[in-house]
């Protein structure tokens, strides 16, 4: 019975907190990403470009939309030392330096994209992270705004510890994909669209079993992502995942 009551509890207050998001939180940041993008061009695009990269390495289940719409949008509203991203695929460039260059252990992600935020509000924030890394409940990345200073609601629940330096890794591996020097000019960059597809592939060495599908049978084949193709098992078109899974 004591377990009964300890699994009800469990599932009632994962209810609550599903609640909040959907009907306190999300209308907020709908309302909050709808007033960004319309002054920032190449942010829907890049939004959907981020997330296409997420599910073609399997990671989309594992993030809150709103996580990476937030993440993205830090992109733009803080792009220091850069200019902002003018297309989606510098945008998936600089969410994967974010990603890899952020110091997530020692730091929140505060977006203040309206400059609400005054010093103290700040502090607040850096005392709060403090206070939950001390007690070793902080979440993988925590991300904070002005309507969320002291919960990083989008992230507490997931990714996990794994599954967020898993994303890490993976956004090194694309990084240096994208990053090659051209063969021809010696320049550092993306030279050829090719560069650009392998980073959607993922590495199928890292699994023990492969279930392949027959073509025929996906009547929406054409709008699979690349991971599920049939050439994705080729390793030079491919991002390794590392480790087994």
């Amino acid at each position: 019975k004591h377990e009964a009551k300890e699994r009800k509890s469990e599932h009632l207050e994962e209810l609550a907190t599903r609640n909040e998001l959907d009907q306190l939180q999300a209308p907020r940041h709908t309302a909050l990403i709808n007033g960004f993008q319309s002054k920032h061009a190449a942010y829907s695009t890049t939004v959907r470009l981020v997330k296409r990269w997420l599910h073609c390495h399997m990671l989309s289940d594992h993030f809150e939309p709103a996580a990476i719409e937030l993440m993205v949008a830090h992109l733009f509203a803080h792009p220091h030392p850069y200019q902002e991203p003018h297309n989606a695929m510098c945008g998936l460039i600089r969410f994967f330096l974010l990603v890899v260059t952020f110091d997530w252990d020692m730091s929140p992600l505060v977006l203040d994209v309206n400059q609400e935020l005054r010093e103290e509000d700040h502090l607040g924030m850096l005392l709060w992270f403090d206070a939950q890394s001390d007690t070793k409940s902080a979440a993988p990345c925590v991300i904070l705004t002005p309507t969320d200073r002291d919960a990083s609601i989008w992230t507490r629940d997931m990714p996990s510890r794994m599954i967020f330096t898993r994303l890490r890794f993976l956004a090194q591996q694309s990084f240096t994909q994208l990053c090659q020097r051209d063969k021809r000019t010696g320049r550092p960059g993306l030279c050829e669209w090719e560069a650009a597809r392998r980073v959607f592939k993922s590495s199928t060495n890292a699994f023990d079993v492969l279930i392949t599908l027959n073509p025929s049978a996906v009547h929406n084949l054409d709008e699979a992502c690349l991971l599920y193709t049939s050439d994705a098992a080729d390793e030079e078109d491919s991002v390794d995942f590392g480790g087994r899974r």
